[in-house]
Parts: structure tokens; C-alpha cells; sequence
């Protein structure tokens, strides 16, 4: 028998403590940010499970497309956020519904940095130990698949005070009767991370929501996300305001934009 690993992990964007699950592994916060002002951060880990699991935590470099997918990266780690973030321990034991912290720290750099880096910390079950098995025959092999589930968490490490980048709402429309889709689009050195509310005010009424999507997020240096929304409901003849307001820095950043619907 021999094993095969399969490696499943999903990315962890929001701030909720469920929305870092995976398999039997809980991590929140989903995201952190480390800078000048803040050079430390734990992370809880909870194995919701009835057996114990051991936890491993490695770097993963992936980059973001603008469909909002992450997609592995072959660029240099000097590229990334290496450097600067130290973190422990790297491998925990977790017996059922037991909490532990992984702390994590900026380690500031010798001579200034500009812009923004970042990495994810890729946390995942070891494989449990296969067990021996006879092979059915001299010429036969047989294979075992293991899937291996984890989550990864953007560390984003902001090495000098950096502005704010401006946020626009590009390319309003329709998508299908049930659907909006637009362009969120980013302009500066850093990352944004939001909320996104579709509202829809019919001709001569109120101003109803119509679709909600929160935690979005547009890592450095990806320009732009293409979004598409489905709608509660279908609409016709009035006014639809697709708005997005920043979690990050207390609502200052801003965006809105409007598409008249016949």
C-alpha cells in the first residue's frame, strides 16, 4: 500500500472564527496585519474533532487573481514577506475542542522597506501513519489517498506608515436578471479589505438591499477584482447603488456607483 497525500486547503479572508475552518481545524483571526503601530499577533487554533490531530504550520506563497482566486506563486520569497515575520511553534498538538495560539511577530528590517509584503501561514494536518499492508499480488499496487485539509492566513506586513489607496467602482451592469457585476478597482501601494452592499431604490419607492458581500479583499499589487453579486431579487425601473466602504481603517475609504435600471 502506498499513500497518497492530497492537500486541500481553503484561504481564510473574513474575521469570523468559522469562516478559518477547514476539515477539523478552526483558526481565527482570519487575517492579520502587523506594522509599525502593532508588531505582534496570536492566532487560536481549536480542533472541533473527537480525536486528537497534530497541526502544522508552514509559509505559502499564492497570489491573487482578479476572479478573487489564489493561484501558487513561483516568484522569489524576497518577494514576499519572509523576512520579516517569525513565528511559533510550528507544529501543535490539539486534543478535541482544546484551544492553542500561535504567535506571530514582524521582525523589522535593518534599513527601511517601502510598500506592502505579505505571505500566508499554511496550517495543516500531518497524516496519520499508514498501516502496513500486503500488497494483493507481486505485480499488483494498490494506493491509498489521504486528503489533507488546512487553512491559510494572510500575514501582511506594512514596514513604513503607507497611505491609504484610493478605491473606485468601475463597470456597473447587469449581469443576468438575478446578478450585478462590476470592477472594484485599487490604486496605490497597499491593500484594500471591505464590505461591499447593493442597494436598489425602485422608481417612486424606498431604497431596499438587495445583496451583501463583506470581507473583500484586494491584495497588493493586483490593480482590480471582477465581482459578480446574485440579487434577492429581480429589478426593474430604478436606481441601483453598488457601495463599498473600507473595515480596515474605520470607513474611510469609500466607493460608490450607480446604474439606472429601465
Amino acid at each position: 500500500m502506498r499513500p497518497l497525500l492530497l492537500f486541500l486547503f481553503s484561504l481564510a479572508t473574513g474575521t469570523a472564527f468559522a469562516a478559518g475552518g477547514a476539515g477539523d481545524l478552526l483558526v481565527s483571526p482570519t487575517r492579520v496585519v502587523l506594522d509599525r503601530q502593532t508588531h505582534t499577533a496570536e492566532l487560536t487554533l481549536m480542533n472541533t474533532g473527537t480525536a486528537p490531530a497534530t497541526y502544522r504550520v508552514d509559509v505559502t506563497h499564492v497570489r491573487m487573481t482578479e476572479s478573487g482566486a489564489f493561484v501558487a506563486s513561483d516568484e522569489p520569497a524576497d518577494a514576499f514577506a519572509d523576512a520579516y515575520v517569525q513565528f511559533s511553534p510550528r507544529r501543535v498538538v490539539l486534543q478535541p475542542r482544546v484551544v492553542q495560539t500561535v504567535r506571530v511577530r514582524m521582525r523589522p528590517p535593518a534599513t527601511p522597506v517601502a510598500g506592502e509584503l505579505y505571505l500566508h501561514l499554511l496550517f495543516h494536518g500531518e497524516p496519520p501513519i499508514p498501516r502496513a499492508a500486503a500488497e494483493p499480488n507481486g505485480k499488483s499496487m494498490s494506493v491509498s489517498v489521504t486528503p489533507i485539509y488546512g487553512v491559510a492566513v494572510p500575514v501582511i506586513v506594512r514596514l513604513e506608515d503607507i497611505p491609504a489607496p484610493t478605491v473606485q467602482i468601475a463597470d456597473v451592469r447587469l449581469a443576468k436578471a438575478d446578478a450585478v457585476a462590476f470592477q472594484l478597482v485599487r490604486d496605490g501601494n497597499c491593500s484594500t479589505y471591505g464590505n461591499i452592499t447593493v442597494t436598489f431604490t425602485p422608481s417612486g419607492g424606498e431604497a431596499q438591499e438587495v445583496a451583501v458581500l463583506r470581507g473583500l479583499s484586494i491584495y497588493a499589487p493586483l490593480p482590480r477584482r471582477s465581482v459578480t453579486l446574485p440579487l434577492r431579487t429581480p429589478l426593474r425601473d430604478g436606481t441601483l447603488q453598488v457601495s463599498y466602504v473600507d473595515s480596515e481603517r474605520n470607513g474611510s475609504q469609500r466607493a460608490v456607483a450607480t446604474l439606472a435600471v429601465p
